[in-house]
């Protein structure tokens, strides 16, 4: 008698998922519908839970690249709870990063920064300098080889305004 596990899930990382909602569930006077209810008024302690859990998750399976999948979802759960979070948004761009989605790269780096100025901020504790100018002169680089291919595209033209946005932000400059 044996479990069956997805190829490419290991024990440890499906170990690791349960043992985090064990905790949440048995937090006392908590129930199932507590844990993933969106937060309404004045329930941030809930919300606060909710949403590192949700985080938690989808950084444990953006390791793996047979999990991507589902850490994207964990990701967009968190963003549904908290919206105006940034850390959502840049899960999702590195994770698009790691399978070569470079617009929606693009656009979820965009919304991080739009969320936490800090980001390119090279005086602040969240600056992400490196991986930040990396992406983007490698998002302009391919951006603009499309522009060249098709001058009339709106999606990549919007990409190259996301990355434009960026390099500006980077550079210390205003919206």
């Amino acid at each position: 008698m044996g479990f069956n596990f997805k190829k490419g899930c290991d024990l440890t990382l499906c170990l690791l998922c349960l043992s985090f909602i064990l905790i949440l569930w048995r937090s006392p006077g908590r129930s199932e519908a507590d844990i993933f209810k969106p937060v309404r008024g004045d329930e941030s302690a809930q919300f606060s839970e909710s949403f590192t859990f949700h985080l938690k998750i989808a950084r444990v399976l953006s390791e793996k690249d047979a999990l991507w999948s589902e850490a994207e979802k964990e990701f967009q759960l968190a963003k549904k709870i908290n919206p105006r979070n940034y850390q959502p948004y840049l899960g999702i761009a590195r994770l698009a990063l790691k399978k070569e989605d470079w617009t929606l790269a693009a656009g979820n780096y965009r919304r991080a920064v739009e969320r936490n100025p800090d980001l390119t901020d090279n005086n602040a504790k969240a600056y992400l300098g490196k991986e930040l100018i990396s992406f983007t002169k490698e998002a302009i680089r391919r951006f603009r080889d499309i522009e060249r291919k098709k001058p009339r595209d709106s999606v990549n033209s919007r990409n190259l305004k996301n990355a434009y946005y960026l390099k500006r932000k980077l550079a210390g400059g205003c919206d």
